[in-house]
């Protein structure tokens, strides 16, 4: 853990209240975690919110760590073919 009160590591509203919305901000979470000006920009494009407890799941190296890859928006989002929409499903049809 990076602050000093365990007791707001365990309170909901604490994490909330402190998750990670930026790039930048992964470093405090992820120590050694690399960041590119791409992965600001997949960033951009699909906002994150991911809580300390979260992150603090994920295990180096990061790049193969499932956590990350599903919380941290990937440069590879950003050369998705303008053919796909955001209905996956087909619900909207």
């Amino acid at each position: 853990m990076t602050h000093s009160d365990k007791k707001s590591w365990y309170d909901w509203q604490w994490q909330l209240a402190n998750r990670v919305t930026r790039i930048d901000d992964l470093a405090r979470w992820l120590p050694g975690y690399a960041t590119t000006a791409e992965m600001a920009a997949a960033a951009e494009r699909s906002p994150m919110a991911i809580t300390p407890y979260y992150l603090s799941l994920a295990r180096e190296p990061w790049a193969d760590d499932p956590i990350v890859r599903m919380a941290i928006p990937s440069p590879n989002e950003l050369d998705a073919s303008p053919e796909l929409s955001g209905d996956f499903t087909g619900e909207e049809k």
